[in-house]
C-alpha cells in the first residue's frame, strides 16, 4: 500500500541543543543497576566494532536526540555498536543502547541512523508496571539474559531485552488499543527528531526500508521484527502523527554524505 508524506529536508546541520526535546524519564537505581550487569553480559558475549569514528558519531546523534539538561546520573544513556550480521537494535533498562554493524550497513543516511536510536530512546521512556518496582523482576531479567545466550546464542539475548521493551510499550498505558500504544511510541520517536533537526521523514522511511528487505536478508531481519512489528495499522497512524508534527519554517538535516563516509568501513565489510 503506497504512502505518501509530505516535508522535505535540507541539509542542514542539527542544532547544538535540542531546546525543545520531549523528556527523558529519570531511571530508577533498580534500572540503572540492572541495566549495568545486562550490558556487563552483552559486552561479554558480543565483539564490538570499535572503530572510534564511527563510535563517536553514533553517540552525537543518540546525544543530540535526548537534548540537553538531563541528569546524568539518572539518564545514563550509553550507545552501543555491536559487530553482528543480524539486523538489530535494541535498549536495555537504564538506557543502554544496542544496534549492530549489519543494521548501519542496511541504512542510506544519518536521518534513517537516527530514526534506530530515537526509536530505542522512546520505548526506555515506558516503564513497564510489572517490573518498576520490583528488584527482583530485574534480576529476572538479568538472569534471562544471562542464560539465554549460551542456549540461542547472542541474538537470542538481545531478544529477551526487545520483549520487555515491548510488553513495557504496549502494557505501560491501559488505556486504548496496542496499536494505540505504539502510535505513542513512534509519534515520540518523530518528535525527538524533530528537536534534534533530524527530518522525520527519515522515520517514515526507515519503516518502509524494513518491509521492503530482500528476501535473502529477512532471516537477518526476522528477531527484529518480532520486538518491532510493524502493521498496516501503525503506518495509517505514522501518516496521521507526521501531518501533526511542528515542521513549519523548520529545515532538517538528512546528511547522506557524512553517513556514507563516515561508515564506509561497515559497508565495505559486507560487499560481495
Amino acid at each position: 500500500m503506497p504512502l505518501l508524506f509530505s516535508g522535505c529536508a535540507s541539509h542542514a546541520k542539527r542544532p547544538e541543543t535540542a531546546a525543545d526535546a520531549p523528556p527523558v524519564r529519570a531511571f530508577s537505581k533498580e534500572e540503572i543497576q540492572n541495566g549495568r550487569q545486562i550490558n556487563s553480559e552483552v559486552l561479554s558475549s558480543f565483539y564490538l566494532y570499535t572503530d572510534p569514528r564511527v563510535v563517536a558519531y553514533v553517540n552525537d546523534i543518540g546525544q543530540s536526540l535526548l537534548g540537553k539538561g538531563r541528569d546524568p546520573d539518572k539518564n545514563p544513556y550509553q550507545f552501543t555498536i555491536l559487530y553482528n550480521d543480524r539486523i538489530y537494535a535494541v535498549s536495555a533498562p537504564g538506557g543502554f543502547i544496542y544496534v549492530t554493524t549489519g543494521l548501519i550497513n542496511l541504512l542510506d543516511n544519518e536521518a534513517e541512523l537516527a530514526a534506530v536510536l530515537a526509536q530505542e530512546i522512546s520505548l526506555l521512556q515506558f516503564q513497564d508496571p510489572r517490573v518498576s518496582g520490583s528488584k527482583k523482576a530485574f534480576d529476572g531479567i538479568t538472569n534471562g539474559v544471562a542464560m539465554v545466550g549460551p542456549m540461542f546464542g547472542q541474538i537470542g539475548m538481545l531478544a529477551v531485552l526487545g520483549v520487555v521493551a515491548l510488553h513495557a510499550a504496549t502494557d505501560g498505558h491501559k488505556s486504548g488499543s496496542e496499536d494505540e500504544r505504539m502510535k505513542k511510541m513512534d509519534e515520540l520517536a518523530m518528535r525527538y527528531m524533530v528537536a534534534a533537526g533530524y527530518d522525520p521523514q527519515g522515520y517514515i522511511d526507515l519503516l518502509h526500508k524494513f518491509i521492503r528487505l530482500d528476501p535473502q536478508a529477512l532471516p537477518y531481519f526476522f528477531d527484529y521484527y518480532q520486538t518491532h512489528p510493524i502493521t498496516e495499522e501503525r503506518f495509517l497512524k505514522l501518516n496521521q502523527t507526521f501531518e501533526k508534527l511542528p515542521l513549519t519554517g523548520k529545515t532538517f538535516n538528512v546528511d547522506r554524505g557524512e553517513f556514507l563516509e563516515t561508515t564506509k568501513g561497515i559497508r565495505e565489510m559486507y560487499k560481495g
